[in-house]
């Protein structure tokens, strides 16, 4: 056969196997932009839909309001010296940033003390988690200067996998030392059976409810509870504190009404970039828990705590100095 003619066979075949594979890879693009096009249309009805789906699941029911079960803001502290015990920046504003003006109005000083520097280690890479650590702590003292903090001390403990430990204890109650706090307001701790040497008193059972409040509680992680397990140790070993104020606590006996500053929280919340870019999504979240929680005294927010009164308790001494980052 003429060389020719065998060029011009092959010459042949591969445009066929071109036209072939084109054909197929316009296919495969065809399948990717319509695959593509249907993720973003998924994604973005969930946007639309999810303040309602958030209303939905954190709808408290029928609560029938008992005002008279639960005290009001006579019993938060007055003239005292605070210190806020949270896990992480922003903390303090998305569980208590209604209460804390009313706070500030009872003559209280206010103090802070964050565990974790909330870079997030465990979900980002360590070059951007150290940005995230310096941009939530630029936020943190921004809005505690214009909430009128009186300072706030950063632990710095690796966001994600804070443990109560002795250290950890020994770094805040040199901390509560220092601002010679009277009250402690902190996360309610889980129910466990060790808990960490804590009386039963002090730790309560998360889960059990008493069928007057939302069905749906905020999530709460291994930070926040290991945060609450050492704001309650301190309390319990300082003789200085006379109580300790847990926040979105399961079986609250003090409602707060912040109907009147429930604007200033979502505001002062979206300043942190945390939240700014879930703006709809917050506020959505925030009106319906705060209002189911004010549905139980019959007015439009709340925010819950519980008291435990630690003036009669004994103090088991702790010695181990503070090593964080302090600032005011």
């Amino acid at each position: 056969m003429p060389r020719a003619m065998i060029y011009t066979r092959r010459i042949g075949r591969y445009i066929g196997s071109c036209r072939n594979d084109g054909f197929m890879i316009g296919k495969m693009l065809k399948v990717m932009i319509i695959s593509f096009s249907a993720i973003v249309i998924v994604f973005t009805l969930l946007y639309a839909l999810a303040p309602y789906l958030i209303k939905y699941g954190m709808d408290g029911g029928d609560i029938r309001a008992n005002p008279g079960k639960y005290e009001g803001l006579d019993a938060l502290p007055e003239n005292g010296r605070i210190l806020f015990v949270t896990a992480h920046p922003d903390d303090l504003e998305f569980m208590a940033g209604g209460t804390l003006p009313k706070l500030i109005e009872r003559n209280n000083d206010v103090y802070m003390a964050i565990l974790t520097d909330g870079g997030k280690q465990r979900y980002m890479p360590g070059f951007y988690s150290r940005l995230i650590v310096k941009t939530r702590h630029e936020e943190q003292l921004a809005t505690a200067e214009i909430q009128g903090l009186k300072e706030v001390f950063f632990i710095n403990y690796p966001d994600g996998s804070l443990k109560f430990s002795e250290p950890a204890v020994g770094k805040v109650k040199q901390v509560a030392d220092e601002v010679k706090a009277t009250h402690i307001f902190t996360f309610e701790p889980a129910k466990r059976e060790n808990n960490n040497g804590l009386g039963q008193d002090e730790v309560h059972q998360v889960g059990a409810g008493n069928g007057d409040g939302p069905k749906v509680r905020p999530s709460m992680s291994g930070d926040h509870d290991a945060a609450g397990q050492i704001g309650t140790a301190v309390a319990k070993r300082n003789a200085s504190v006379e109580g300790l104020y847990y926040f979105r606590a399961e079986n609250p006996d003090i409602i707060i009404d912040i109907s009147d500053t429930f604007d200033k929280k979502l505001d002062i919340l979206l300043m942190f970039t945390e939240f700014k870019y879930k703006k709809r999504m917050i506020r959505a979240f925030h009106e319906a828990w705060d209002s189911s929680n004010g549905r139980r005294i019959g007015v439009g927010y709340a925010e819950v705590f519980r008291r435990i009164d630690l003036r009669t308790r004994p103090v088991e001494p702790v010695e181990v100095g503070f090593t964080g980052e302090r600032t005011n």
